[in-house]
């Protein structure tokens, strides 16, 4: 979250919301890991797979707000320039930025085979290319070890993200 702080925009993280968090195996009796509620995160830090109504999410939905925050710290304005700004108000702007800024998923994207809305949406839309680094984070795009991070956490495919233990020691944490 970033906070205007009079005319200056603050960088400073604030972690909040911790009421939607899951307790593994299942949020104690609450809800099974295979069918957890999807009506989690805000806004601009939604993974895709929530979009998509998939309901066996984990930690890794964490991962790609990660790369979002990276995006924000990045961008001039603290935006994610690529992302709509209706993508405050409408998931369904989110998902068409996110496609817009980081291609279409595969259509082999593992959690999602038995998602009918992913189907749909690989038989009726564009397929979209990934926009380059210098698009997505453009102040960090000379940090060879930033850049390595967020393009192994910002994927479509849980599997394939980065583990935070992973991104601090390619980071030198």
């Amino acid at each position: 979250m970033f906070l205007n702080q009079g005319d200056e925009l603050s960088l400073d993280p604030v972690l909040i919301d911790f009421g939607i968090s899951f307790q593994k195996p299942d949020n104690f009796g609450g809800e099974p890991y295979n069918d957890k509620i999807t009506d989690i995160a805000t806004g601009y830090y939604k993974a895709p797979e929530l979009l998509l109504t998939i309901r066996d999410y984990d930690e890794t939905v964490d991962i790609w707000a990660t790369g979002v925050m990276l995006m924000l710290m990045s961008s001039e304005d603290g935006t994610v320039s690529t992302y709509s700004e209706d993508c405050k108000y409408s998931d369904l702007a989110l998902l068409s930025s996110i496609l817009n800024s980081f291609g279409s998923p595969p259509s082999t994207w593992p959690e999602a085979q038995n998602s009918r809305s992913f189907k749909s949406l690989n038989e009726n839309f564009f397929t979209k290319t990934r926009k380059s680094v210098d698009e997505l984070i453009p102040k960090l795009k000379d940090d060879d070890r930033t850049v390595q991070v967020f393009q192994n956490i910002m994927v479509f495919e849980r599997e394939k993200r980065l583990s935070a233990a992973k991104a601090l020691e390619i980071l030198d944490f």
